[in-house]
């Protein structure tokens, strides 16, 4: 799994993106597996294995420490955030 941070230059905006790539031959089993890799990783438990495993490893993402901060504050569940 990899992820992509992103900030929005202009908005008080995080978004991180999760993905994967993996090669086949055949289309079919190709769109049989990315869809079911999809419906287990929108499981609550397989987001927070994800989450824990980007808190974790944050140190080795090359992130700057407020991208960091922005991250760790960001998928912290007991944060209260602004609608």
């Amino acid at each position: 799994m990899e992820y992509t941070l992103v900030t929005h230059p202009t908005k008080k905006s995080l978004y991180l993106y999760w993905g994967e790539s993996k090669l086949y031959e055949d289309v079919d089993a190709a769109i049989r597996t990315a869809v079911a890799s999809i419906k287990k990783a929108l499981k609550p438990e397989s987001m927070e294995h994800e989450i824990s495993l980007v808190v974790r490893h944050i140190d080795s993402a090359g992130v700057s420490p407020a991208a960091k901060s922005q991250v760790l504050s960001f998928l912290d569940p007991l944060r209260q955030r602004e609608l």
